[in-house]
């Protein structure tokens, strides 16, 4: 709840249509309360569909009407991506099976605003796939709120030392089961493509008193690549992957999952993908290339604790004397930019002297919090000279 000091946290309703019925009643009786609570409500509707609805303060639509037809649908669609972006949700709810899955999706692409889908629609008034996404959409975010539960004193373990035989100074973890990967691989004509998929089950041990409780997690993901070589001249490659708890699967390394109000876990939505190419300016001689890569992670909060929490004292992070202290500075999003170039010097029958001059510049913002948003960039000039024998 707001302390009643600075901006107000902002929280955005979303849902499908603007009339008078029970749906949008829960979500005026919701805003009012949140109001009340001091934060700063705005309703947002795909579109309005009864000229009489009597609207709550700050209200916003993304149509005047039911879209009749694609170019419509996706006008619609960006409009919502944009009201979006320009609210700057510090949190969204959505409510009924199609503000949940569009509402939800389309915030996930825009938004580093944590997502709570309300199940406010009969089950018998959806289709089966509507239905399905719906309860997905739910399960997979009904971990990140609640009041805090565990008694004082707990502990919480994530890996234990090796013992009967491991290795002491190792930790073991305790998540149920290995990762399970599926890849699927294609070879054509005009070039390499492929398909994979992750499964991971995480879990920790809160233990209080004499009391020990396990508690489980679902992570996954899926994403594609590829390699296209356009003739002698020049390759072109990429890849992308989205998904929850996959982490470590990135670059970057960031977090898979955060803690619960219970000291259970839930798994951290994130994005990443590298896209690029290598040009033979001279092939066998002289190569240029160019790399852009990027990987966004999800918050996941609750009062005094999560990941993304814009309460999180970030006042720290601007003092380059704080050494650290008062900053969270839990990263959003992380992006890196590669130029350079590849000179093979001499090549011949006993292997290759290569040299080699690459740029990249790295950005970092982190999550807002109590102080700001913290970012910041870094410059990386490398040379390189190799001898590789026979090649």
């Amino acid at each position: 709840m707001p302390d009643g000091g600075g901006a107000k946290p902002r929280v955005l309703l979303v849902q499908t249509q603007a009339e008078n019925a029970g749906a949008q009643e829960i979500s005026r009786l919701l805003g009012a309360g949140l109001t009340a609570r001091g934060y700063r409500v705005t309703n947002l509707f795909f579109f309005r569909k009864s000229d009489s609805f009597d609207e709550p303060p700050d209200t916003l639509y993304c149509a005047s009407r039911r879209p009749g037809n694609p170019l419509a649908l996706l006008r619609m669609l960006w409009t919502l991506g944009r009201h979006i972006r320009t609210n700057r949700p510090d949190a969204v709810l959505t409510f009924q099976h199609f503000g949940n899955v569009i509402g939800a999706g389309v915030t996930r692409l825009v938004s580093r605003a944590p997502v709570v889908a309300n199940q406010v629609s009969s089950a018998l008034s959806m289709s089966w796939p509507v239905r399905t996404a719906d309860i997905a959409m739910y399960q997979a975010k009904r971990g990140g709120g609640g009041v805090a539960a565990v008694p004082p004193g707990q502990t919480v373990f994530t890996a234990y030392p090796g013992n009967t035989g491991l290795n002491p100074q190792a930790l073991y973890s305790v998540n149920v089961a290995p990762d399970l990967l599926a890849k699927v691989a294609l070879d054509t004509k005009f070039g390499h493509v492929d398909a994979f998929g992750v499964a991971r089950w995480f879990r920790d041990q809160v233990s209080f008193g004499t009391t020990s409780v396990n508690h489980d997690a679902f992570g996954a993901g899926f994403g594609a690549s590829a390699f296209v070589p356009i003739g002698e001249w020049v390759d072109l490659m990429g890849n992308i992957m989205y998904g929850s708890g996959i982490g470590r699967y990135g670059a970057s390394l960031l977090p898979d999952v955060t803690f619960t109000p219970n000291g259970g876990l839930v798994a951290l939505p994130q994005g990443m993908g590298t896209v690029g190419g290598v040009a033979h300016v001279v092939p066998k001689v002289l190569d240029l290339y160019g790399f852009y890569g990027w990987n966004w992670i999800s918050g996941s909060y609750f009062p005094g604790g999560g990941y993304g929490n814009p309460f999180f004292d970030n006042a720290g992070c601007f003092n380059a004397n704080a050494g650290g202290i008062g900053c969270a500075g839990n990263t959003a999003t992380l992006s890196e930019l590669t130029v350079g170039v590849n000179w093979n010097v001499l090549r011949g029958r006993y292997g290759t002297f290569r040299t080699g001059l690459q740029y990249s510049n790295i950005i970092r913002t982190a999550y807002f919090g109590v102080g700001g948003t913290p970012s910041a960039a870094e410059d990386l000039f490398m040379f390189n000279f190799r001898y590789i024998p026979f090649e």
